[in-house]
């Protein structure tokens, strides 16, 4: 989702990519540097957004034991993403909330103008 786009990807298969995010943040505990999982990683989830080479700014809201992933540290053509981009990572509950509260903010607007009795 961008400023003007909302669109859906699909993503390599969940086992695969946690699986991989397992292995490459085991690597980096370890002090050791794995450049291919980096990219592997980075083209199962990034790699086929083609916003993300038009854009410096990435907010990430991850899901399972991705959200031990180190985003800024995934690797396109040999370069860790944080050399080009500013990742945010926003874990799941933060999110939900503001957009539960969103809505229902949404919701109340549209009641009292439609002549509900709703207060805000």
């Amino acid at each position: 989702m961008t400023a003007t786009t909302v669109r859906r990807y699909t993503l390599a298969s969940r086992d695969e990519l946690e699986q991989a995010a397992t292995q490459y943040r085991s690597e980096i505990v370890k002090r050791k540097t794995d450049l291919l999982l980096a990219q592997q990683l980075f083209n199962g989830l990034l790699g086929g957004i083609p916003e993300f080479k038009e854009k410096t700014a990435l907010i990430v809201v991850p899901d399972g034991k991705l959200h031990l992933l180190p985003f800024a540290a995934l690797a396109d053509n040999g370069q860790y993403i944080l050399a080009s981009h500013q990742v945010t990572v926003v874990h799941q509950e933060p999110c939900f909330t503001y957009w539960s509260t969103a809505r229902s903010r949404l919701e109340r607007r549209i009641c009292r103008m439609s002549g509900g009795g709703m207060d805000d």
